[in-house]
């Protein structure tokens, strides 16, 4: 076996280490399509943001398995190419929180704007009249 095979059984293995946050993001994009036809602003912004998630966890493990390997083959721990590079997935990961937080702004009811028949401000409700 070759230095390659090694480094695949390695990409194998982080990605068998990462499984359920795999499964529960494959689990999140199915309820995020069955709930579509009520909510489609808010579901189109959650299944990119859970698609961002897998894909970018995905690219994060072999990145770091083997991709670091062979763009930086001489690499030492804490160096700054790693350094930078795990900074740059994380800003990765942070596009699809930030996709979330759009899908739960989708969601959110507006505001009803006040109306004649709403009650005025200078009525006290709590004071029982005479």
């Amino acid at each position: 076996m070759n230095n390659n095979d090694f480094l695949l059984a390695d990409f194998f293995e982080g990605l068998g280490c990462n499984l359920p946050a795999l499964i529960m993001l494959v689990v999140g994009m199915a309820v995020t399509y069955s709930n579509w036809q009520r909510h489609p602003a808010a579901a189109r912004w959650a299944m990119l943001g859970f698609a961002w998630l897998l894909v970018i966890e995905i690219a994060s493990t072999a990145w770091q398995r083997f991709g670091m390997e062979f763009v930086f083959p001489n690499l030492l721990p804490n160096d700054p190419e790693e350094v930078l590079s795990t900074t740059v997935l994380s800003c990765c990961r942070a596009l699809g929180y930030f996709c979330f937080l759009l899908a739960v702004n989708a969601a959110r009811a507006p505001q009803r704007p006040r109306s004649a028949y709403d009650e005025s401000d200078d009525i006290d409700i709590a004071r029982p009249r005479p």
